[in-house]
């Protein structure tokens, strides 16, 4: 219903702009043709600028996601991953997209000890000093 609505739109423009330049059937029928090739070409151009606009604020939003989010899976059978913001002054809940439920997520923080890499050289020459032991202790 919405393709033959646009359609006749576009016959509609077409044929008052072809009437207002026109007088005869063949001239009517070059502007007629043009005045369509124009509609066509520029509601193209529109939608390409529009998607254009679009991706770009996807983008931001994947952005600003990115920032403070986390790449959540949802807890029913179909398991759909779902990237979404996360405020640890709020509650923090979303709609999955796939199964239409609500979704609540616990942001737990833990902390744990932060290691120190060993020194190569030392650790060898602990561990050749502890073999040689071992072999004296043998003899």
């Amino acid at each position: 219903m919405v393709l033959l609505k646009s359609i006749g739109t576009l016959f509609t423009v077409s044929t008052c702009i072809a009437l207002a330049f026109t007088n005869n059937i063949f001239d009517f029928l070059k502007y007629f043709g043009v005045a369509t090739l124009i509609q066509i070409i520029l509601y193209q151009i529109y939608v390409r600028i529009l998607k254009a606009y679009y991706d770009f604020l996807s983008y931001k939003k994947l952005e600003q996601y990115n920032q403070q989010g986390v790449e959540i899976t949802c807890p029913c059978y179909r398991e759909k991953k779902a990237l979404i913001p996360i405020k640890l002054n709020q509650v923090n809940d979303y709609k999955c997209l796939d199964c239409n439920k609500n979704v609540s997520v616990n942001v737990d923080v833990r902390t744990f000890l932060a290691t120190e890499p060993l020194d190569g050289e030392a650790t060898d020459l602990a561990l050749l000093k502890a073999l040689q032991a071992i072999k004296q202790f043998e003899k």
